[in-house]
């Protein structure tokens, strides 16, 4: 099951990177999609008719080690699913957590339940981020556990942007 989920999260790694190294000339084209990231503040109507789809990436560099984070998002209405993959490469650890996440979409924040594989373990983790025109601000926090999900100590930190990119 582990080397089925690191091949799903390679493929999909293989092709964000590609994805990104032509991100270049993507960057003309974000003020097009500027508009899909606005959230509706209207009424209750638009935030139901309100659907967005893209993909998001971010590369962490540390002195000895790597992180690259792999989101692609759906919104429907105030429904939010999609998947994530993150993989740590380091002198003494590597690791690939692959999984899908649910959650809810309001005013603009994303709340996510993300459960996915790490070392032969399955996890469920809280996740909070707001979408904005650059991409999505994500809260990083320590974390508690209860009921079995990690979850997040503060909320609305919005600490660290994961660049949107192209969908492969």
């Amino acid at each position: 099951m582990i080397n089925i989920m690191k091949s799903i999260f390679l493929t999909f790694f293989s092709i964000g990177l590609l994805i990104a190294c032509n991100s270049e000339k993507s960057t003309n084209e974000t003020s097009s999609n500027q508009s899909d990231l606005e959230a509706p503040t209207e009424s209750t109507e638009e935030i139901d008719q309100f659907t967005f789809e893209g993909c998001f990436q971010l590369e962490e560099e540390m002195e000895d080690s790597k992180t690259v984070t792999f989101i692609i998002l759906e919104i429907e209405g105030t429904d939010v699913f999609g998947e994530e993959a993150v993989e740590m490469s380091g002198h003494e650890y590597n690791a690939v957590a692959a999984g899908s996440f649910e959650g809810t979409y309001k005013d603009g924040i994303i709340n996510i339940i993300y459960e996915f594989d790490i070392d032969g373990d399955t996890q469920k983790e809280e996740q909070e981020f707001k979408l904005t025109e650059e991409g999505l601000l994500m809260t990083k926090s320590a974390l508690r556990k209860k009921d079995d999900v990690l979850m997040l100590m503060q909320k609305g930190l919005f600490n660290t942007l994961i660049p949107k990119i192209d969908c492969p």
